[in-house]
């Protein structure tokens, strides 16, 4: 008997760990395909992951589209052109810039045009992290991240002046994610005296200040895009009356006050039964009404609702990874306890743990989306 025991939870295991790894290898996109002199991803190895999809940002797209193909104004002014994406947390910058660095460069097999970008580069600051880097090693990691292989052996004056030159000459896109502040990214986006072809959006909460630098207020989506991330998929999943189950997207709804992430973990929990729509509609009310802001109303709903055990998952995932996303390997080896949960796949499908790209090495990287770690 003790045998048979061991070997069903060897199987267990087994059959855990190879729906664990099919989950990720489903979340992780693939690295963007090598072109020839176009700069690496950031230093640390890490790819930008592939861009949600979005609902309710066509005309802030469209506005840094046009705010990319504007010629630099004359004189140019001491920075490359940039835009920035200023907003709360959880309310979809990111989610913006990344659609948007990935749709502005050709398509795969198609020869660039004269204005389009031939190179991307996708860099977190990490304002929102516990370490944040210090800006003068985030000046040198960005050079580094520009300049690719002929960063190799310069000096660090080298590198910042190696830097100013690629976004005065090379018809970059560079994405600036997560940044603290005006006088930070002053520093970054310098620039030497000419056409200016670099463009750059950059991600912050706070304002940044600068001028010449517009910016874009990310706010919360409209009432009918709101619905289409909630509704489409979630007013199929009824389990049980009907009516009490459209009655409770109905309100749930403006109770989440068109906040993006808000909304897509609702839609995550009620399309997976986690919760039926009624029970949450009313945990988020209570909630709501003490004060929480959407975001964190949902997932302490959601949280409360999972149990102790899996909270206290989330909660140490939000820890292990308060300092950046991590790979599979190195979640086990900090938190040895998840090897033998479906804890991470189920959190993943509720969006309340995100895939956040992949190393240089096509390894999964994941973590507690920022937003999400507030007390």
């Amino acid at each position: 008997m003790a045998l048979l025991i061991a070997l069903g939870v060897a199987v267990l295991a087994i059959v855990a760990h190879f729906l664990l790894q099919r989950r990720a290898a489903r979340l992780a996109p693939p690295a963007p395909a090598p072109v020839p002199d176009i700069p690496r991803p950031p230093a640390d190895g890490a790819a930008p992951p592939e861009p949600p999809f979005l609902v309710g940002r066509r005309e802030l797209s469209d506005r840094i589209d046009e705010l990319a193909s504007m010629p630099a104004p004359e004189p140019a002014g001491p920075r490359a052109r940039a835009a920035a994406l200023v907003g709360p947390p959880g309310i979809g910058k990111t989610a913006l810039a990344l659609d948007y660095a990935h749709v502005a460069l050709p398509d795969e097999g198609e020869a660039p045009d004269a204005d389009d970008f031939v190179g991307r580069v996708w860099f977190e600051l990490g304002a929102s992290t516990t370490t944040p880097p210090s800006d003068e090693l985030a000046h040198l990691e960005l050079a580094r991240a520009v300049l690719g292989r002929a960063a190799a052996g310069l000096t660090d004056d080298e590198l910042r002046s190696r830097l100013a030159a690629a976004l005065t000459e090379r018809r970059l896109l560079v994405i600036l994610d997560d940044a603290r502040d005006g006088a930070q990214v002053d520093r970054l986006i310098a620039a030497h005296p000419g056409p200016r072809l670099a463009f750059v959006v950059v991600t912050s909460r706070a304002p940044l200040g600068l001028d010449g630098v517009p910016e874009l207020p990310v706010g919360p989506l409209d009432a009918e895009a709101a619905a289409e991330i909630l509704l489409p998929r979630a007013d199929t999943r009824a389990d049980g009356d009907a009516d009490d189950h459209v009655e409770a997207l109905a309100a749930l709804t403006p109770l989440l006050d068109g906040h993006p992430l808000a909304l897509v973990i609702a839609e995550g929990a009620i399309v997976t039964t986690t919760i039926s729509a009624p029970a949450l509609r009313d945990a988020v009310a209570a909630r709501r009404q003490q004060g929480q802001p959407p975001h964190l109303a949902v997932r302490d709903a959601l949280l409360a609702h999972l149990g102790d055990s899996r909270a206290a998952t989330f909660r140490a995932l939000a820890d292990a990874t308060a300092a950046g996303a991590l790979t599979l390997g190195a979640l086990h080896e900090r938190l040895p306890a998840l090897r033998d949960t479906d804890d991470l796949p189920t959190l993943l499908d509720l969006e309340l743990v995100e895939s956040a790209g992949t190393t240089a090495s096509g390894q999964p990287l994941f973590r507690v989306p920022h937003a999400l770690r507030a007390n």
